[in-house]
């Protein structure tokens, strides 16, 4: 029951919302997992979990609390877990019932240092 509960609190987070239009956004977010290097077919990224807590989109911003998987260029991999960082990029529809949704970030992470 608690985990139906948390599914549908996820579903209906302004975050989810922006997704699902696949809105272009700017955030503040802050690391709460390691980021890891990945090889891709093309060039290598980074993957890392991050508790979105300010977000804009359209121009109106919102405070939110939304977990997400972020997408970025390897110039991500030094950021700090705990870290809270500013960015920009691609909301998206994310698969996992527990994310709000996925973010591929566009160009380096503003701040990233530790917590």
């Amino acid at each position: 029951m608690v985990a139906s509960a948390r599914v549908s609190v996820v579903d209906r987070d302004p975050v989810s919302l922006l997704a699902a239009e696949g809105l272009s956004v700017r955030a503040e977010a802050t690391v709460t997992s390691d980021p890891r290097l990945r090889e891709g077919g093309f060039s290598s990224y980074v993957l890392l979990r991050a508790r979105v807590h300010e977000v804009t989109a359209r121009g109106s911003g919102l405070r939110v609390s939304a977990p997400v998987l972020v997408i970025a260029d390897p110039a991500w991999e030094d950021v700090e877990l705990g870290s809270r960082v500013a960015l920009a990029g691609r909301l998206e529809p994310a698969d996992g019932d527990d994310l709000a949704g996925l973010l591929v970030a566009r160009g380096e992470p503003e701040g990233g240092e530790g917590p």
